[in-house]
């Protein structure tokens, strides 16, 4: 990946679980499979049980970073809602209030005031958040466009008229809101690896920053300077409100669906290829790219507002 100005980028994920909660591994066996498998950062989040930071190095004896965490989950009216808080220092009880919005903005509340970074999780995991639950939550600045275990339906259902995820990043963006997208693999099963297991290693996000410090990894995160993936990286990124410009590193030479997509979802250009360039127009209200391969692979760009 080409770097840029003293920054570099770092591969990590935001949303794993252990024996601490409802994982079937050990924290320890957890880090050391990200730590062994090219990852730079990782934050543990268990449910309702904040992790702390720990030292460790890679295989190699790089650097590698872990991000305290702590899956905020609620129980509302049986629906779960559930948020990640990243880089707090302590625990944080969940809150329930009188409807899904106001549960929403009190616990990403709670979050941002104990120094933390909040974002929602899996609004399709059994259809519990929807894009109306989540137009007035003024606070939500982060969202899982992508989750890896496998009874979360990002994509939706037609015939149940429920939205993907990613429409509703869409509806969010539309409504004049700056909300940014990322993948996980929300991982609980370590032992055996399986298409309906919670595997790690299928969502994860690309952070450009100065260092490998949760100082640095959180603010590019909170500043958009990152991308969301399940298996397409890029070799070179420029992200800006006057041009985006993109080029795919893995899978090598092979051609991808590139898309450049603006307001209601709509598709603003499309070609096929392994490199990309769109200048938005001023009032545009936002682009974002999206790169799909044949095998169904996918990687999404933070909109940009020009």
């Amino acid at each position: 990946m080409t770097q840029h100005g003293g920054t570099r980028w770092f591969k990590g994920n935001t949303h794993t679980h252990t024996t601490q909660s409802d994982g079937d591994t050990s924290p320890r066996e957890v880090i050391r499979w990200y730590a062994a498998h090219g990852y730079d950062f990782l934050a543990l989040s268990d449910h309702n049980v904040p992790s702390e930071p720990a030292g460790v190095k890679k295989p190699n004896g790089a650097d590698f970073l872990l991000i305290s965490g702590e899956e905020v989950s609620v129980n509302f009216n049986g629906v779960p809602i559930h948020l990640n808080a990243l880089d707090i220092g302590a625990a944080l009880p969940p809150l329930c209030e009188e409807t899904i919005a106001a549960t929403l903005r009190a616990n990403l509340e709670a979050i941002e005031q104990a120094g933390g970074l909040g974002h929602v999780n899996h609004p399709n995991f059994r259809y519990a958040i929807s894009a109306a639950d989540m137009l007035p939550v003024e606070n939500l600045r982060f969202l899982e466009v992508y989750n890896g275990h496998p009874t979360v339906y990002n994509d939706g259902d037609a015939e149940l008229g429920k939205q993907s995820v990613e429409s509703m990043w869409d509806d969010l963006l539309s409504s004049g809101r700056k909300v940014y997208g990322l993948a996980v693999d929300d991982a609980h099963h370590f032992a055996e690896f399986h298409p309906g297991n919670a595997n790690p290693g299928r969502g994860w996000i690309m952070v450009r920053a100065a260092s490998l410090t949760a100082r640095d990894i959180i603010g590019a995160i909170r500043s958009g300077e990152f991308y969301a993936t399940t298996g397409v990286e890029l070799a070179d990124l420029t992200n800006s409100a006057s041009v985006i410009r993109l080029r795919v590193q893995s899978p090598a030479n092979t051609p991808c669906a590139i898309e450049f997509v603006g307001p209601g979802g709509y598709v603003l250009h499309a070609l096929s290829g392994v490199e990309a360039e769109f200048r938005p127009s001023p009032g545009q209200g936002y682009v974002r790219a999206r790169v799909r391969t044949g095998s169904g692979a996918r990687c999404w760009t933070q909109p940009v507002f020009p």
